[in-house]
């Protein structure tokens, strides 16, 4: 017993054969922009080399906003918004760079959004290929990094908490 309950979905029906003959694993296929569970089902969603593939990302976050119970963890991985990722790997429908990611994270219901980066191939400082760092937005803007990209946010926990958001939006971050 690893101390959690973990549930799956996709938008393959082969993989829930696989899934279940392979992995042992049930999963659910329907569509992630609307699914059946009841609101608030979850503490945590983790969604890795998916959101590039959503089709209309705001509505996908609002209903991973709507399955998280308050204050529950989103956590996406993206691949690098970088060329090749789009025009080679047509199936993708959107590579949000670090900056963007942020600002649809936040604009789907999201709070305390931070984006790391997993860095590729040589680094230095100690760090390793595919560790997560928080990065600059200098190295963001003049695109230095090949990276997988994250972005984790908490679910607004109540009114109070989007109004706080609002007006925070709206003063520049005072009071």
């Amino acid at each position: 017993d690893l101390g959690f309950e973990a549930e799956g979905l996709t938008v393959g029906p082969m993989n829930v054969a696989f899934a279940r003959e392979v992995v042992g694993v049930e999963l659910r296929f329907e569509d992630s922009h609307a699914t059946s569970w009841p609101s608030a089902s979850f503490d945590a969603i983790l969604g890795l080399q998916f959101f590039e593939h959503t089709w209309a990302p705001i509505v996908q976050l609002v209903e991973c906003a709507r399955l998280l119970r308050p204050s529950g963890a989103l956590v996406l991985e993206t691949p690098p918004a970088k060329p090749w990722t789009m025009d080679w790997n047509l199936h993708h429908a959107l590579c949000p760079t670090p900056r963007q990611l942020d600002g649809l994270m936040r604009k789907g219901g999201f709070v305390g959004v931070s984006i790391y980066a997993g860095r590729h191939g040589a680094v230095g400082a100690g760090a390793n290929p595919g560790d997560l760092m928080l990065a600059s937005d200098a190295e963001f803007d003049r695109g230095d990094l090949d990276f997988d990209i994250v972005g984790v946010g908490r679910r607004w926990s109540s009114a109070a908490d989007e109004v706080e958001h609002c007006v925070k939006e709206l003063t520049g971050g005072g009071p």
